[in-house]
């Protein structure tokens, strides 16, 4: 878990290809809520996935906003 840190927040354009037979799950994750739950940032996580948009390449693309101390320490062992 990170620490908080409100003055500085960083923004990051991630871009990920959903695994094949995962776009239905991931679209339910994001409508039932359960999309990032149990995850210190389970809300913001939730935003950026309905702010989503997919490229004609099939490449999703999405704005995360990271208040870590250190960039991205919640996402470094993943």
């Amino acid at each position: 878990m990170c620490e908080l840190m409100y003055l500085h927040p960083m923004r990051y354009l991630v871009k990920a290809r959903v695994k094949g037979g995962q776009e239905k799950p991931r679209l339910q994750a994001i409508a039932d809520g359960s999309l990032g739950r149990g995850s210190i940032a389970g809300d913001e996580y939730a935003h950026d996935m309905e702010q989503t948009r997919v490229g004609n390449d099939g490449v999703t693309h999405w704005v995360e906003t990271c208040f870590c101390a250190t960039p991205l320490s919640e996402e470094r062992p993943y």
